[in-house]
C-alpha cells in the first residue's frame, strides 16, 4: 500500500511539473533578435547603421505547450538615445518603470519581443493586450536590481514586499534612515499615475508617512 501511495505521489509531482507555466529569467542576449531589433529600428538603413544602439534581454516566458528552445515572448530593454531629455514613467500594477531620460522607439525604453510573431511591442500596449506573467517579469528584474524598475512600496530596495518596508518606513519617519535617494524621483513619479509621488507611497495619496507602512502590512496580511 505504502509504494502504491507513494508511485501515485511521484506520478502527481511528475504531472504538475510537466503542466507547470516555464519561466527564464537573467537571459542572455539573443544575437539573432538583437539583429532584428536593429532593423526594427533603422529600416533600410539597417546594413549601414553607425548609430549605438542598447538591446538587453531580462526575463523569456514560455508557456507550458511550448516544448521548443524558442520563446513566447522576451522582456527586455532597448533603444536609440534620443537627444531631447525628458521624464518617462509608468505604472503597471504593482510595478513602476521609470526612466530619466527618453529612448526611442519605444516610450520607457522597454519592449516585449514576440519571436514566433517576429513583432516588438512597446511595454505599454504588451500591458494593454494583456500579455501573460509581465508581472513575474518585472518581479524578475526588481530582484535583480535592474535599474528603472520598481515594485511600488519597497522601501529597503531588496525586490520584494516584506514588514521590512513597513520598518523601513517607520526609521524613516524617525529620521533614523534616509528614503534611499527617492528625493530625485519627485518630479518624475508625481505624474506616473495613481497619483504616485514615491516608490515608498504604496497607497498613492501622495505622500510618504506612516500610512504607507501600515498600507504594507495590510496587504501582506491580505486585507487590504
Amino acid at each position: 500500500m505504502k509504494r502504491i501511495v507513494s508511485g501515485l505521489m511521484t506520478l502527481c509531482i511528475m504531472i504538475l511539473l510537466i503542466t507547470t507555466t516555464i519561466v527564464s529569467s537573467s537571459a542572455e542576449v539573443t544575437k539573432v533578435y538583437e539583429q532584428e531589433f536593429i532593423k526594427f529600428c533603422l529600416g533600410e538603413d539597417y546594413n549601414n547603421y553607425t548609430y549605438e544602439i542598447t538591446y538587453k534581454e531580462y526575463y523569456r516566458y514560455f508557456n507550458e505547450d511550448n516544448n521548443t528552445d524558442v520563446p513566447d515572448w522576451i522582456f527586455g530593454e532597448g533603444y536609440m538615445p534620443d537627444l531631447s531629455p525628458a521624464y518617462a514613467k509608468g505604472v503597471f500594477g504593482d510595478y513602476c518603470i521609470y526612466q530619466s531620460a527618453h529612448f526611442s522607439p519605444f516610450i520607457l525604453g522597454c519592449f516585449v519581443y514576440v519571436p514566433s510573431e517576429n513583432k516588438f511591442y512597446d511595454i505599454v500596449d504588451a500591458w494593454s493586450l494583456g500579455f501573460e506573467n509581465l508581472e513575474v517579469a518585472f518581479a524578475e528584474c526588481t530582484q535583480n536590481k535592474i535599474p528603472g524598475i520598481y515594485l511600488i512600496g519597497d522601501a529597503d530596495a531588496d525586490g520584494v514586499l516584506s514588514v521590512m518596508d513597513a520598518t523601513y518606513i517607520q526609521l524613516a519617519q524617525a529620521s533614523l534612515c534616509d528614503y534611499r535617494g527617492e528625493d530625485s524621483m519627485i518630479y518624475a513619479l508625481h505624474y506616473c499615475g495613481r497619483n504616485l509621488r514615491y516608490i515608498s507611497d504604496i497607497n498613492g495619496d501622495g505622500e510618504r508617512n506612516i500610512l504607507d507602512a501600515t498600507a504594507i502590512q495590510l496587504k501582506l496580511a491580505g486585507l487590504e
